[in-house]
């Protein structure tokens, strides 16, 4: 009978130790667990404010710098903001109306550029835009209306450099 109890009384030991063995490992496991879940909280937010600064630079700054060269001075954030009123503009520059659909002139849908701004106006689409845009009349000779987003960038750049050229020369 005493070495039954004996026995009895080492199984539960043994028990005991390995039940605190098992709560410790469980124990560090949730800690890594918390730690990994920290980590990839971290690294999400860095990805998102990542990805919303690319945004920003690749589509946000483009499409501000686009409607300040076609608007008179002041009126580039009333213009964006009458567009953005009417109209979803995708990440790839197509111009949609607020259901997602395609928002087409004479057939072709329209991107956010200087030639898809300018039909927005010139189509009735966007009639707001009038008093905002500068060439409106795309006859005149300072209108931009018939220059693709490239041209009015690259015809700025030269303006630009020309100055510069003409200082080397003295």
């Amino acid at each position: 009978g005493a070495q039954m109890s004996e026995d009895y009384e080492a199984s539960i030991q043994a028990l005991k130790e390995k039940n605190a063995q098992l709560l410790d490992e469980k124990r560090k496991v949730k800690a890594q667990l918390e730690e990994a879940a920290q980590q990839l909280e971290a690294v999400t937010a860095e990805r998102d404010h990542s990805m919303a600064e690319l945004k920003r630079i690749t589509v946000e700054q483009p499409r501000a710098e686009l409607i300040e060269s076609m608007c008179v001075p002041g009126m580039a954030d009333t213009a964006a903001r009458e567009i953005n009123h009417k109209f979803t503009i995708t990440d790839d520059g197509d111009i949609q109306n607020l259901e997602g659909e395609p928002v087409e002139v004479d057939g072709q849908p329209l991107k956010y550029d200087a030639d898809g701004i300018m039909a927005l106006y010139k189509s009735g689409l966007c009639p707001a835009l009038g008093h905002m845009l500068k060439g409106r009349d795309s006859s005149g000779g300072g209108a931009r209306g018939g220059h693709s987003s490239g041209e009015i960038h690259q015809m700025k750049t030269e303006q630009k450099a020309a100055p510069r050229k003409f200082g080397l020369g003295a």
